[in-house]
């Protein structure tokens, strides 16, 4: 992977290597990442804003209508949704197959990253870390009431998830890709240790799965005080 320095400034003519746009922090944009680097892909990365996502460049809707993340432009070829990134990853390169070629073990892959994009990503993510992890970076209120009233649901999600994930026959696929990186920030919050103890079989598959080089290198632990004082920086030094 190699990191460009400017955000879209230069020639944006597209090029046959591949290149994906996003921001750090997006669990959408590490998804698409972690599929290239699983791929072998030989990729360029050009953030579009702040690792936070909370300073875009005005530039990206040329990209985006709805300034979302991530967008992968290859040769004459430019997606704007993660799912669809992730295929055509898969299909356009050489490299290992990231989905099953036997017919139901693909129908148990898209079973679960519909489960998890459906019932565990908007509990796991927008409720619970958008208030554990990012509103206090951002020095905003934290809804404790949002995340104790929604806890059942963030460990129903994750005992559905862990049981799909363990009845499945076959290797890694895009479904890790997808699971792991919805889980990551919850797995990072006082709430992980309910959530585990409501999924067991989702806790032992993380445990596993983190230690991939792959998830590893674009999952990596944030230091939410380092990234605390980043955006105060920011917000401080415009």
């Amino acid at each position: 992977m190699v990191m460009s320095k400017s955000l879209l400034s230069g020639d944006r003519t597209m090029s046959k290597r591949p290149k994906v746009y996003g921001y750090a922090a997006s669990t959408y944009t590490r998804m698409a990442l972690v599929g290239a680097e699983k791929k072998g892909l030989d990729y360029d990365f050009q953030p579009v804003a702040s690792w936070d996502g909370y300073d875009k460049d005005p530039e990206y809707i040329g990209l985006h209508p709805f300034l979302k993340v991530p967008v992968l432009e290859h040769d004459k070829v430019r997606l704007t949704e993660t799912i669809a990134i992730l295929v055509y990853i898969d299909r356009a390169f050489e490299g290992p197959h990231l989905t099953p070629s036997d017919p139901l073990a693909l129908a148990k892959m898209w079973e679960i990253i519909s489960s998890t994009i459906s019932y565990a990503w908007p509990y796991w993510v927008p409720v619970l870390a958008t208030n554990r992890l990012f509103n206090p970076m951002a020095d905003d209120a934290v809804d404790e009431n949002l995340i104790s009233s929604r806890l059942p649901e963030m460990c129903g999600a994750a005992e559905l998830i862990g049981n799909y994930l363990t009845a499945r026959s076959g290797g890694f696929d895009l479904a890790d890709i997808v699971v792991a990186r919805s889980l990551k920030y919850a797995t990072e919050t006082p709430e992980w240790h309910d959530i585990a103890k409501a999924a067991p079989r989702l806790a032992e598959w993380w445990e596993s799965t983190k230690t991939r080089p792959t998830i590893a290198k674009h999952m990596p632990d944030t230091d939410w005080q380092q990234r605390t004082e980043d955006y105060a920086s920011r917000k401080s030094n415009p």
